[in-house]
């Protein structure tokens, strides 16, 4: 019905000749109306004689047109119908340019969290770098003193086995000496002399036995790497550490409904409920994403 109403108060504002809305529209005596510039510019093309367009057999001529009655209908009828046009292209433009705001808001939005997603991913990135540096540079430098403090024992326990070789080496030299001097005087078949130096192998003999029971064996100390075996579950400790979980978002469901209940004052009062940073920011995030009305004028906080 508005659709054919539409229709119908445009065909009466508009002339049949420019097909135009009514411009200083004349009332002919044949009840039509045209513009004034219509008719004019017909009986100058036409001899100067104006007939209406419907052929209701109606002539004008052009001197007779400036005394044509005004139609103050029609004229008021095409500045009622401008109105509302113009009423309506401006209530059109207001809602899209609000919805151009919306969608810029939420664009300056999402704006903001891409920057706040960017920064908690770059300062977790830096953190875990720079624990994992640490971790590492802890574990270099244990594992070199391990290394050191092993290297060390074992050229303790060489020394002190390398010491205790080198006289026996020594006498082992000199029991070669023996030896070939016994080889010697086997070789001569000389029973007299082999009795004469008899005394001389049993005093070396008895002698080095003697040394030889004087130097002990040196005792080699077993080590073990204490807490090795724990590296294992020390491994599974740190792969379990870092894991990039979500936080749940804080939420204070009476601060929500006491927002809500007062969402069309003007001034919110929240000294007497005792917030938290948590609580602020859950205000924050509300005024944000349009929870409450966006014309609250001030937020009377606890930390006035």
């Amino acid at each position: 019905m508005a659709t054919n109403r539409s229709v119908t108060v445009e065909n009466l504002i508009t002339c049949v000749i420019c097909r135009e809305s009514f411009k200083d529209p004349r009332l002919l005596p044949c009840s039509h109306t045209y513009c004034w510039e219509c008719i004019e510019r017909m009986a100058s093309e036409n001899k100067d004689q104006f007939e209406c367009p419907l052929r209701d057999g109606f002539v004008a001529m052009k001197e007779d047109i400036s005394s044509l009655p005004l139609n103050r209908a029609i004229r008021d009828l095409v500045e009622l119908h401008d109105d509302a046009i113009q009423g309506l292209k401006t209530k059109i433009n207001i809602d899209l340019q609000s919805i151009q705001s919306s969608l810029n808001d939420k664009i300056n939005e999402t704006d903001i969290l891409l920057n706040i997603i960017d920064n908690n991913s770059k300062f977790s990135r830096q953190k875990m770098t720079e624990t994992m540096a640490e971790i590492r540079r802890v574990i270099d430098k244990h594992e070199k003193d391990m290394l050191r403090n092993i290297l060390k024992t074992e050229k303790e326990q060489k020394k002190r086995v390398e010491d205790y070789k080198i006289p026996l080496t020594n006498e082992l030299q000199r029991l070669n000496m023996q030896k070939v001097s016994f080889e010697m005087l086997s070789s001569m078949r000389n029973r007299t002399k082999l009795l004469e130096a008899k005394e001389r192998f049993d005093d070396y003999v008895n002698k080095t036995n003697e040394k030889l029971k004087l130097l002990p064996m040196p005792t080699v100390t077993d080590y073990f790497l204490e807490g090795v075996d724990q590296l294992q579950s020390l491994k599974e400790k740190i792969l379990q550490c870092g894991k990039y979980v979500e936080i749940s978002r804080y939420h204070n469901p009476q601060l929500e409904k006491f927002i809500s209940e007062n969402g069309t004052k003007q001034e919110l009062d929240l000294k007497l409920r005792n917030l938290t940073d948590s609580d602020m920011i859950f205000v924050a995030d509300m005024l944000r994403n349009s929870t409450v009305q966006k014309y609250f004028l001030r937020i009377t906080a606890f930390l006035e």
